[in-house]
């Protein structure tokens, strides 16, 4: 890969997340830093500021792509459930697949990690404003969509953060996820 001046920002950003996706994989976990990207991606720290900028607002931009990923897929895994409890849930059921699915995602959660990457994630605006969209169209007009959505992301970061066997955890799903929405009432 070349970094010249010919590189789109766009293009830039992308190698640059990809790299960072990389470093985590490789770590297991997300402490990474702006070298050890600049490394992977073939280019030097100051290419990383100028396009992603420091350590932090690299994992939050990493974080928002992969964010809208996870989106994208789990609204294909969902389509066609109607009801809105059953929605939630099986929304719940297939982000929590798609991120372990997904090594570049996983290792952001694995034990050293997790808390940090809960952190990162209660901070992403992306990822707020993807899950409250998702949640207000399941609640009633006037319901409070901003709790909603932050209980399910909450949920969906503890079970990251402590997996149990697939029945178990859908179980739990089941039980937690539907009183989001009433609660949001």
């Amino acid at each position: 890969m070349t970094w010249g001046r010919e590189v789109s920002p766009e293009v830039a950003h992308t190698r640059l997340l990809d790299a960072a996706g990389a470093v985590a994989a490789r770590r297991g976990d997300i402490d990474l830093t702006v070298a050890e990207v600049a490394a992977e991606a073939g280019c030097a720290r100051g290419t990383v500021y100028r396009y992603v900028g420091d350590r932090d607002a690299l994992r939050r931009a990493f974080v928002a792509r992969e964010s809208r990923r996870v989106a994208a897929a789990m609204a294909v895994e969902v389509a066609g459930v109607d009801e809105p409890d059953a929605l939630l849930v099986e929304a719940v059921v297939a982000a929590v697949a798609q991120v372990r699915a997904r090594p570049l995602l996983a290792a952001w959660f694995s034990e050293g990690a997790a808390g940090a990457t809960g952190r990162i994630a209660l901070q992403a605006e992306v990822l707020h404003e993807l899950v409250v969209d998702f949640v207000a169209a399941l609640v009633e007009p006037g319901a409070d969509a901003d709790l909603a959505a932050e209980a399910v992301v909450r949920l969906v970061l503890s079970l990251l953060a402590v997996p149990a066997d697939p029945a178990r955890e859908r179980r739990l799903i089941e039980v937690l996820a539907p009183p989001v929405l009433a609660a949001a009432s």
